[in-house]
C-alpha cells in the first residue's frame, strides 16, 4: 500500500510502509511450508500437541469419495510418513523412560549416591514414572505392540546413531525393528556392534540404501556373516528349523525348479553361488535365497 496526497482537500494521509510479501520456496510442499510457519512460532508441548489434535481432525474429516486411486494412495502415502514420523519420536520418548526407570533401580541399589554410570537426567526425580509398557498399554496398546516399542527403544538407547536416526526422521521404524531383531536380540552381534561404532554407523549407511526392511534384514544377515562368523554359526546351531533342497523337472523339459528351506547361514553362501554362476541379475530380477 502506497502513500499518497490528496492535492484537491488540501490534506495529506499518513505514510505506510509497504507490505512485503515473501514469495514461498517452490521446492517445499505445501505441508513443509505450514510447518515451517507453524515452527517458528515458540509454543508449549501442550499447545502444540493441541494443535495436532486439530491438524488430525480435520484430516479425519476428509472425504475419501472425492479423491481419485491415484490420489488416495498419495493420502495412504502421506498418513503412514506422518505416523512412522511420529513413531520415530514415540520410540525415543519411551527409550528416555526405560533409562531413568533403569537409573532409578540403580540408584536404590547404590544408596551411597545413585548410579555411577552415567546416569541419564533426572534419575532421582521423586515422581515415579510407570513402567513403559504398563503405560503403553493403559494408553490402549496391545500387549505385544507395546512390548515391540518397548524392544524398539531399548534398541535406540543401545545404538545412539540408529536413535538420533529414528528421532530426526531419517530412519523409519520398520528398519529399527529389524535392528532390534537380529542384532539387538543377539548377544553377541549386540556385543560386537557396541564395541565397534564404525561398524554401526557402516550399518546405518546400509539401512539407508534399503528400500524395505526386508532387504535391510537380509543385509544384515550377510554383514554379520563378514564381522563375526563365528557368532552366527553359533546362532545357526541354535536353529531347529532343517535345510532342504528339492529339484523338480520342468513340465518342458528345459530344465529344473529348485524348492528349498534354508537357515541363514546356507541361503547366504547358496545365494552367492548362483549369482556367481548366472552373473549379475537385471535390477527387475529381485529373485534370491
Amino acid at each position: 500500500m502506497h502513500s499518497r496526497t490528496n492535492k484537491q482537500r488540501g490534506t495529506e494521509t499518513a505514510s505506510v510502509k509497504p507490505l512485503e510479501v515473501v514469495a514461498p520456496d517452490p521446492s517445499q510442499s505445501r505441508f513443509a511450508q505450514a510447518l515451517d510457519q507453524l515452527l517458528e512460532t515458540e509454543l508449549a508441548p501442550e499447545d502444540l500437541f493441541a494443535r495436532l489434535n486439530l491438524v488430525t481432525a480435520r484430516i479425519r474429516g476428509i472425504q475419501l469419495r472425492q479423491f481419485n486411486n491415484g490420489e488416495l494412495q498419495q493420502l495412504i502415502s502421506n498418513v503412514t510418513s506422518c505416523r512412522n514420523s511420529l513413531q520415530g519420536i514415540e520410540t525415543f520418548w519411551v527409550g528416555e523412560a526405560n533409562e531413568r526407570a533403569r537409573a532409578r533401580r540403580l540408584a536404590k541399589a547404590k544408596p551411597d549416591g545413585g548410579p555411577k554410570d552415567n546416569p541419564p537426567p533426572l534419575y532421582d526425580d521423586p515422581v515415579v514414572f510407570p513402567n513403559p509398557h504398563d503405560l503403553l498399554e493403559k494408553m490402549g496398546e496391545s500387549s505385544l505392540r507395546a512390548r515391540t516399542t518397548v524392544e524398539r527403544a531399548r534398541t535406540t538407547t543401545q545404538f545412539s546413531l540408529f536413535g538420533t536416526a529414528l528421532r530426526d526422521g531419517s530412519l523409519r521404524t520398520g528398519f529399527m525393528d529389524v535392528l532390534t531383531t537380529q542384532v539387538g536380540k543377539s548377544a553377541p552381534l549386540r556385543n560386537y556392534l557396541q564395541a565397534h561404532l564404525e561398524q554401526e554407523a557402516e550399518l546405518l549407511a546400509i539401512a539407508r540404501t534399503c528400500p524395505t526392511p526386508l532387504a535391510f534384514g537380509k543385509r544384515i544377515r550377510t554383514w554379520a556373516i563378514r564381522v563375526a562368523p563365528a557368532a552366527m554359526e553359533k546362532e545357526t546351531a541354535k536353529v531347529t528349523h532343517t535345510s532342504r533342497l528339492a529339484f523338480f523337472a520342468k513340465p518342458d523339459g528345459t530344465g529344473w525348479k529348485l524348492n528349498g528351506n534354508f537357515d541363514d547361514i546356507d541361503g547366504h553362501h547358496l545365494n552367492a553361488w548362483f549369482n556367481s554362476v548366472m552373473g549379475r541379475k537385471a535390477l527387475s530380477d529381485h529373485r534370491g535365497v
